[in-house]
């Protein structure tokens, strides 16, 4: 009797053990999650927010669809250690349970908020050639403490939350530390600085606000006026003379795709090469500077390929003065070319030529930029943009925004067009100097172009600035925070150099024309001189990267005085050796019919690249690796849509705006009839194109 009754108490035992383990191998990560929101500091008003996260927690315990959908749209940190910035979860999810699901009104409503962590404070960042790497026994704290060989900060991170609708940015504050607490970063949640950047809920983007809609109004306009121009003029070629006939042709489509892809009579066939390779360099820039800054899932490799391939990418910053040494040229030639021999006029042509583009893109900034697109880092990053723009964009529209407010620049990207602007000033100004007195316009000239030499290294050696623009991945993230950006790079006297070599090499082509002096240098001597500007070029590049890994003031500064000058040096080098010399393989390359339209294109492209690459990135639901057939990949794209945007804009508003100011200026509508047989004339309004091109 006495062993069964011990038989009893056993299977008793036993089954209570196995009912407290069965509870115990059920106590999940939302049972974590649950307890360590429970244990927050919550106020009264959010009493609200609590208890619904705690209602979504618990359905999803007993998983529940609409639940188990919401904790499926959060992600812990993953490869923060690697360099890994933004752990975003998933936006869409959060935002649209009725793909899933039918709705309820039982169902809460949720917002997906981004929220900023600095784990710990981070070291001051050292030098790459002074970086020291840590053991595997040091501590993760320790580790994220420091920045990365070139600059990485892995101690901050952005984590996106899908909370109540009800939870205000603090309470979404507090459920982040609630993630990060159950995880593999708890030991520093309670000191980590945690703050709501901002939420988004499900409403969707607003496309209704005025101006977007006066923008989406004045691009119908014109494009119809541009149509219905077309075919008035296309009916009326023979007709005499007249203001109204003249308007008529400034916004005939015919006749400014004609002029976009018409071959001129002095032709320079390798800048059009220089340009289309410059601004396809510049975009895959961009494109690398918004991944490594922004959006790189391994942080750390993409600094592996840093190093690797640094002495080309650190100061890849340096092609853009391709742009000023062919602006130089251009503008110059231009100038001595002029018949009107009027350098006001010819400058107001050069004003007109770059706002054009510009009036449309900062229209499109203020108007609409906000409200084309929606994801988890829109508003962070885009916003911003906008806001400085809607401020600041008179600034950029009388070419001031690279000396005014400087931190506050509309759209960092076009800090170029008022820099080209004032060095066309310059010009003008050199030049009616030397049209008086030609020795002392010369000696002028001179002193000039010595001190742009000089200044920038003085500039970089008082105030103790790095040499390059480039001085680590931080650098790259904010460019209003960036000092030699803002006090250096885009200045116009400290960037001088490179136009006035392009000044010096249209003169030299005003006064010696290269119709009349072809093939003057032997095929020898012309090649070697295109290898030794182009290895020049690589060699400025190469230094650019030793002396970001190596500070020297004193060489820092000699290095920053000389090298944009050198490397336009070597850029109107090779144009001397095309149009003076003989190349045959290059030139022929050069005179390819299609570069002639693509180049006329590329500063439109140059201006709109970067909106597409921020609608590109900025709109994102996820990061991803980068690597060498990514990146041509992805600029390839960029490059196609910005050429097409670029088409667009010069058809519609360039074109027919820089017309129109010629008409006016030159009262084109009071010659006489045009001959219908003359199908040049008819398309050009019986007068010479006298288009400035960048």
């Amino acid at each position: 009797m006495k062993v069964i009754w011990i038989a009893l108490g056993f299977c008793l035992i036993s089954v209570s053990v196995s009912i407290n383990l069965s509870n115990a191998l059920r106590y999940t990560y939302v049972d974590i999650l649950r307890d360590s929101i429970k244990t927050q500091q919550w106020d009264k008003d959010e009493e609200l927010c609590l208890g619904t996260m705690l209602s979504i927690l618990d359905h999803a315990k007993n998983f529940t669809l609409w639940a188990v959908w919401i904790l499926d749209s959060l992600q812990p940190p993953a490869g923060q250690l690697f360099g890994q910035r933004y752990h975003l979860g998933n936006y869409d999810e959060c935002l649209q349970p009725q793909k899933g699901f039918l709705l309820d009104p039982e169902v809460p409503r949720t917002q997906y908020c981004l929220v900023n962590v600095t784990l710990t404070v981070k070291n001051k960042v050292v030098n790459p050639a002074d970086y020291v790497w840590i053991n595997h026994n040091d501590t993760a704290d320790f580790y994220l403490k420091k920045p990365s060989k070139f600059g990485r900060v892995l101690s901050s991170m952005f984590l996106g939350v899908c909370v109540p609708e009800t939870c205000k940015p603090s309470s979404a504050a507090k459920i982040a530390k609630s993630i990060l607490q159950t995880g593999h970063f708890g030991a520093l949640s309670n000191s980590a600085n945690i703050q709501t950047t901002n939420c988004d809920n499900a409403e969707g983007v607003n496309v209704q606000s005025s101006w977007a809609m006066i923008f989406v109004q004045l691009f119908l306009i014109l494009t119809a006026t541009s149509i219905f121009c077309t075919y008035y003029v296309r009916n009326n070629n023979g007709a005499p003379s007249s203001f109204v006939n003249e308007l008529a042709r400034s916004f005939c489509l015919k006749r400014n795709m004609d002029s976009l892809t018409r071959v001129r009579d002095e032709e320079v066939y390798s800048m059009n090469f220089l340009r289309i390779a410059t601004c396809l360099a510049v975009v895959n820039l961009h494109y690398v500077m918004l991944v490594n800054a922004y959006f790189s899932i391994n942080g750390l490799a993409q600094e592996y390929l840093m190093d690797k391939y640094g002495h080309v990418v650190t100061h890849a910053d340096i092609v853009v003065d391709t742009f000023l040494a062919l602006s130089g040229l251009l503008f110059t030639r231009g100038l001595f070319s002029d018949r009107s021999q009027n350098p006001l006029k010819f400058l107001w042509k050069r004003y007109i030529r770059l706002a054009a583009a510009l009036t449309i893109l900062l229209f499109y900034t203020v108007a609409l930029s906000d409200r084309v697109a929606q994801g988890p880092i829109w508003q962070t990053l885009n916003d911003e943009h906008h806001r400085v723009c809607v401020d600041n964009w008179l600034l950029s529209l009388f070419m001031i925004g690279n000396v005014f407010r400087v931190e506050e620049i509309c759209l960092p990207h076009t800090w170029y067009v008022p820099l080209d602007y004032q060095l066309c000033v310059l010009t003008a100004i050199l030049y009616m100097i030397y049209k008086r007195n030609k020795i002392i316009g010369k000696c002028i000239f001179i002193v000039a172009f010595i001190l742009s030499n000089i200044y920038p290294g003085l500039v970089t050696y008082v105030n103790e600035y790095p040499p390059l623009v480039f001085y680590g991945v931080e650098s790259l993230a904010d460019f209003r925070k960036n000092v030699v950006f803002n006090h250096f790079y885009i200045k116009s006297y400290c960037r001088a150099g490179p136009f006035m070599v392009g000044m010096v090499m249209g003169y030299i082509m005003f006064t010696f024309k290269p119709k009349d002096y072809r093939m003057t240098i032997g095929t020898l001597w012309s090649y070697l001189i295109v290898i030794f500007s182009v290895l020049l070029m690589i060699a400025v590049t190469a230094f650019g990267h030793h002396y970001y890994l190596v500070n020297e003031p004193v060489s820092n500064a000699i290095y920053v005085a000389l090298n944009r000058t050198i490397w336009g040096m070597a850029v109107c080098t090779v144009i001397g050796a095309s149009e003076y010399g003989h190349l045959p393989i290059l030139n022929s390359l050069f005179s390819w019919y299609h570069l002639v339209p693509l180049s006329r294109l590329t500063y439109g492209v140059y201006l709109t690249h970067f909106l597409i690459l921020q609608f590109l990135f900025f709109s994102m639901r996820t990061t991803f690796n980068l690597d060498l057939f990514v990146s041509g990949m992805e600029t390839s794209g960029v490059m196609v849509y910005s050429l097409a945007a670029s088409l667009l804009v010069w058809l519609l508003v360039e074109a027919p705006l820089i017309n129109i100011n010629n008409m006016m200026i030159d009262y084109t509508w009071r010659k006489q009839t045009v001959n219908t047989s003359d199908t040049r004339k008819c398309i050009n309004g019986g007068k010479k194109d006298v288009l400035i091109y960048n």
